[in-house]
């Protein structure tokens, strides 16, 4: 958890637009907030879904990521971030264009979510100025071992620090042999499921970030996953949050989701303004399976239906289907093939969510 959640939250209660500070994930405290139980997810597009969740108790807050599988096939050098900063088409070193906040997000000029910036930014066409904070990233594979490559811009005798936070923190620095352009790779091992770095300097003005890279070596059949939305603000009365346009993965027709809770624990009576921070372990990840348009809708689309009737869920089929139900904890219920017509399943009391080959609707039982 590199943001300080609960900063955002206070001023967001205030009525005044949140600033994020960072955290570490190797001082991150475990406290009595139980593991998320996540749920299947419902609305679910070509483009998006609504992720679901039971209810944590006690917890103030939940953050919710949304990755993308891959699985190697073979050994290989996998990059868990690979960015340009090509989008940023403004701006120059020797007139750059200055931010206006103390932090911002990059979200507008990068290939993945959630790289942001502290320090008043500076944009010199293709590179960005300041103390640079990449996304999470899940290095758990090889041991927790990985490469950060970045090119930088800068002066002789600079000398660049990447601070990398995850299992423990671990930095290492290079020094610029001449004026430019360097890059430059450096190992590390300190690899959890949201390790991040900052990238700074401590001498010069003149200090541009080119590019920046996280790459990790697999071996044949395991699985990478990359972050490609996250929302680190759903208010702990909400168990559901929309991921209506995942942008920065167009094209992927699979994806997955998962989330921990947060809460502030107040430990010294002499000063009720001091927390700290505790979280839940990650839940479990779930799986979506993009592409079904209307997402709920879709059920009355294609003219199946699920609705709920006074003691169980009646079905009507147009054609034969695979049918799942699932309980508000995650369970299967059921995971049966019925003919085309109409059926009824006898069940108690409840929440449920019900796939008909893809399709999904949250019906209740009364």
């Amino acid at each position: 958890m590199k943001k300080i959640y609960f900063l955002s939250i206070a001023l967001l209660i205030a009525g005044i637009s949140s600033v994020s500070a960072k955290s570490t994930p190797s001082k991150r405290l475990q406290s009595s907030l139980e593991k998320p139980i996540v749920l299947p997810a419902t609305n679910v597009t070509e483009h998006g879904f609504t992720a679901n969740w039971q209810e944590v108790k006690g917890t103030e807050a939940y953050c919710v990521f949304v990755y993308t599988e891959h699985q190697a096939t073979k050994a290989e050098k996998f990059y868990l971030i690979k960015e340009d900063f090509d989008l940023i088409d403004f701006g120059t070193i020797e007139n750059p264009v200055w931010g206006e906040e103390l932090y911002e997000t990059l979200d507008p000029y990068t290939l993945l979510p959630n790289w942001s910036v502290y320090g008043y930014t500076s944009y010199a066409q293709g590179m960005i100025g300041g103390v640079i904070y990449s996304p999470y990233f899940d290095a758990r594979n090889n041991g927790g071992k990985y490469d950060v490559t970045v090119t930088v811009y800068g002066q002789s005798g600079d000398e660049i620090f990447v601070h990398t936070e995850g299992s423990k923190e671990e930095v290492q620095s290079f020094i610029l042999k001449q004026a430019g352009f360097t890059t430059a790779t450096l190992s590390f091992s300190n690899g959890v499921q949201d390790t991040y770095f900052h990238i700074n300097n401590t001498k010069s003005n003149d200090f541009y970030i080119d590019e920046a890279s996280v790459s990790q070596d697999l071996k044949a059949g395991e699985k990478a996953y990359v972050l490609v939305d996250l929302n680190e603000a759903v208010m702990g009365e909400n168990t559901s949050c929309n991921f209506k346009n995942l942008r920065y993965a167009p094209k992927a027709t699979k994806v997955f989701y998962d989330l921990y809770a947060v809460v502030r624990e107040y430990n010294d009576p002499q000063h009720p303004d001091r927390y700290t921070q505790v979280y839940s372990p990650f839940s479990d990840k779930m799986e979506v399976n993009l592409g079904n348009e209307g997402g709920i809708n879709e059920i009355q689309a294609t003219n199946d239906k699920a609705y709920s009737s006074s003691n169980g869920i009646e079905l009507t089929l147009t054609q034969n289907r695979n049918v799942q139900v699932y309980n508000i904890l995650g369970q299967q219920l059921i995971n049966q093939h019925f003919v085309a017509g109409s059926h009824k399943i006898s069940i108690e009391k409840g929440i449920y969510i019900v796939y008909i080959d893809g399709m999904t609707q949250k019906l209740i039982i009364k």
